[in-house]
């Protein structure tokens, strides 16, 4: 299952990455995230776990390309999930906030339906925009 999800966003690409890249904060971007810990610096192939919606995840950042990409791979029981966030500047002040996630494993289709998964991202995007755009002031 794959789903893809996008949101403008009121703020330029340097600052949705910066927020996007401080993970240690993401508990205070989205409520559904209430542990957080990172395990190294925020670079590709660092571990991190956290706890989202009740479940805890093991993740490591695959890809982190300032001002453009933070996105991970993690597992959750025998599920694998990709997770890929980029940030495509529109103007000086706007751009675009692209998340997409693909999940894996047997039964994943009766645990988690695409347009739950859908939801979920549709959340992510829009609490990453409205942080980013209130962190401009």
């Amino acid at each position: 299952m794959r789903v893809r999800v996008e949101t403008a966003v009121n703020a330029d690409s340097a600052t949705v990455f910066r927020v996007l890249a401080d993970l240690p904060r993401w508990p205070d971007v989205r409520k559904s995230i209430t542990k957080m810990s990172v395990d190294g610096p925020i670079s590709a192939g660092t571990p991190f776990r956290w706890t989202s919606s009740g479940a805890a995840l093991r993740s490591t950042l695959a890809v982190v390309t300032p001002g453009q990409e933070v996105s991970w791979r993690g597992k959750f029981l025998w599920f694998t999930a990709i997770h890929r966030n980029t940030i495509i500047p529109l103007t000086g002040s706007t751009s675009m906030l692209v998340a997409e996630e693909s999940m894996s494993g047997v039964g994943i289709g009766v645990l988690y339906s695409p347009s739950k998964l859908e939801d979920e991202l549709r959340g992510w995007v829009d609490d990453f925009a409205d942080f980013s755009q209130q962190e401009l002031g």
